[in-house]
């Protein structure tokens, strides 16, 4: 399934990406609420006509792992005049589930954490919901979250009196191996102890053309990018592009993206 479809007349794109789909056929009765995120993408007459002329394509990534020899995949390509140069306003809309769980394995560097005792329990596992409390009662999770005064996150209550690890995750998988399917992994110290979890999304923007052959050289032409932290307050980040003064975005939520750095390097390698 496609990441977007067009959604009306003025050609909105609804991003409609849900990780962590369900395995287990009693998932379907899971009634959470996935996580909603929005970045809105300003585009002005020239700049649609510079990227139409140029044959630029949009190019958007996530769960970038920013540090040497980082490895990305493209999450989803805008081009032609319906996706891209006939739209002033890109509306990126998608969901997450975020999975918790407890595990007796430390999180060390490169280690692989296995997931000993997901929420609600391994034949019933599902996702959560911010503004819940979710209580580990050594063993079992209780099923029934309390309300948190914290209406944008999760938390975890550790009751029994014991230090213990515990696991966000946007996988449901109760045996999964993959370290990178785990968010955190955070000690919490027993008989009472908290760790307040606020989801955060991170996606990464860049135009690219695809390969052209001119002569005997073949072409390729990249604008810098922009990485942006998408908060979950229902708010749209906006962001803006234009080819002579590049991204621009709220200085708190984005950064460009130039040669030299990493996360720049692993979009380029895997844009076409």
């Amino acid at each position: 399934m496609k990441p977007y479809r067009i959604k009306n007349s003025l050609a909105r794109l609804v991003i409609c990406l849900v990780l962590a789909i369900g395995i287990f056929a009693g998932f379907a009765g899971n009634a959470h609420a996935a996580i909603p995120y929005e970045v809105d993408i300003s585009l002005d007459r020239d700049t649609r006509a510079f990227l139409k002329s140029q044959g630029y394509s949009l190019y958007a990534f996530k769960g970038i792992d920013a540090g040497k020899g980082a490895a990305s995949t493209v999450w989803f390509e805008l081009t032609g005049d319906q996706e891209l140069y006939n739209q002033p306003l890109i509306e990126i809309k998608w969901q997450e589930d975020y999975y918790i769980g407890e595990t007796t394995t430390a999180i060390k560097s490169g280690a692989q954490v296995i997931g000993t005792s997901p929420y609600v329990d391994p034949s019933n596992v599902k996702s959560v919901d911010v503004g819940e409390v979710y209580i580990y009662e050594g063993v079992n999770w209780d099923a029934n979250p309390k309300p948190s005064i914290n209406p944008d996150s999760f938390e975890i209550l550790n009751q029994p009196k014991l230090v213990d690890n515990f696991y966000v995750s946007q996988s449901n998988s109760v045996n999964s191996k993959a370290a990178d399917s785990y968010i955190v992994v955070q000690e919490l110290p027993g008989a009472g102890g908290l760790g307040d979890f606020k989801p955060i999304e991170t996606v990464s923007f860049i135009f690219t053309t695809r390969p052209v052959k001119r002569g005997t050289i073949i072409v390729t032409a990249f604008t810098p990018g922009i990485i942006a932290t998408v908060p979950n307050d229902g708010v749209p980040l906006p962001l803006t592009y234009t080819p002579s003064g590049g991204w621009s975005g709220p200085s708190g939520n984005t950064q460009t993206l130039e040669f030299g750095d990493d996360i720049y390097e692993a979009m380029l390698s895997a844009a076409p």
